[in-house]
């Protein structure tokens, strides 16, 4: 599912890319790979405070994943 997720959302197909990320995160809630990138996809849709609360999921499963700490930081510019 993360990859159909992924490659939707590489043609900005966000909505279904939201959908097969979701789909993913059905089988293991703590794929950090799946939420950071579901992350990704709200802050592209503007959606900040969802995407800082998929980054800081993240970041409590796993505390060296430096690109949900970028990105969380994206967020609140």
């Amino acid at each position: 599912m993360k990859g159909k997720g992924d490659s939707y959302s590489i043609y900005k197909d966000y909505n279904k890319a939201l959908y097969f990320y979701d789909q993913a995160l059905e089988i293991d809630l703590k794929n950090t790979d799946v939420l950071y990138n579901k992350g990704v996809v709200y802050n592209n849709f503007k959606e900040y405070y969802k995407a800082i609360d998929c980054f800081d999921k993240v970041i409590k499963i796993d505390p060296e994943y430096k690109f949900a700490f970028y990105n969380k930081g994206y967020s609140y510019i």
